[in-house]
Parts: structure tokens; C-alpha cells; sequence
């Protein structure tokens, strides 16, 4: 199932890091170093999940912040039922 949808181990390891917080914004190098994956993959992959309106990307000076999409049925609905608990 994860080939159907090109999930790899630093797909996993990028959204594991919005767990916590829905509404995070972390930027290229600090999801880097959070997951102690090297920078190149983890552009390769962010480029990737935007792609796919899994996350979203907000200019902030010369740093470009990625967050979850909740504009996206994927996001959107996987996040409600935990929150609803809450």
C-alpha cells in the first residue's frame, strides 16, 4: 500500500513531525535536523508532498515554512477525530 502512494521512510519521518501540532510551520533545515535526515532529501520530499497538496508553503524572508494543507480532504479529515477527543 505504501508503493501505491510513494511513501517512503522520510515521508513518514516529515509528518510524524506534525503530530503534535496541526498548525506547525517548520522550516527546510529544522525538519532536517528533527529528523536526522540529510537536507537534499527532505527538499526532495517536501517539493513532493506540496505537490500533492499534502502540506503547504508560506514565504517568511528567505525561509520558506512548510505546515500541513488543511485545506486538503486528506489532512483535513485525518486531524478532526483527535481533536474532537481533546
Amino acid at each position: 500500500m505504501m508503493e501505491q502512494y510513494n511513501i517512503n521512510q522520510t515521508t513518514l519521518r516529515i509528518l510524524r513531525l506534525y503530530l503534535n501540532g496541526y498548525k506547525k510551520a517548520l522550516h527546510l533545515r529544522e525538519i532536517a535536523r528533527e529528523t536526522g535526515v540529510d537536507v537534499k532529501s527532505i527538499q526532495l520530499q517536501l517539493k513532493r508532498l506540496e505537490r500533492e497538496n499534502i502540506l503547504s508553503s508560506v514565504l517568511k524572508g528567505r525561509n520558506k515554512e512548510y505546515g500541513l494543507n488543511l485545506n486538503n480532504s486528506l489532512t483535513c479529515c485525518s486531524h478532526r477525530p483527535q481533536e474532537l477527543s481533546r
